[in-house]
């Protein structure tokens, strides 16, 4: 899987073709090339990218926490739909979990 990116005029021009998905070499030597390409459309906004960088770690810290949960780091489900489905229900469960923390703090004695 390759991505085709334009290279600005003032930057020499042209485009130029970059695999997208690890290789056998990258493995080997270790490089995480998803966490080092960011791939965009051509009609993405320069302004978002701030927003889409600091979501990408939140995203990831999300779906590390939901695999830790499985009990074979796999998920349960097949297709889109199913994975849609676990994670919802890891949303609500964590969303459970965070309220009755909340509650629970409520319910302390306040010392005097």
């Amino acid at each position: 899987m390759t991505g085709t990116w334009k290279i600005p005029d003032e930057e020499g021009g042209g485009t130029i073709n970059l695999r997208l998905d690890q290789t056998r070499d990258d493995v080997a030597r270790k490089f995480n090339r998803s966490e080092n390409l960011r791939a965009f459309s051509e009609r993405w906004d320069p302004d978002e990218y701030s927003y889409l960088a600091n979501s990408r770690n939140d995203t990831e810290s999300g779906n590390r926490t939901a695999k830790r949960h499985l009990t074979d780091k796999r998920g349960r489900s097949l297709g889109a739909a199913g994975k849609h489905l676990d994670m919802l229900a890891h949303a609500f469960s964590q969303n459970a979990m965070t309220r009755r923390e909340i509650l629970l703090d409520r319910a302390k004695p306040v010392a005097a």
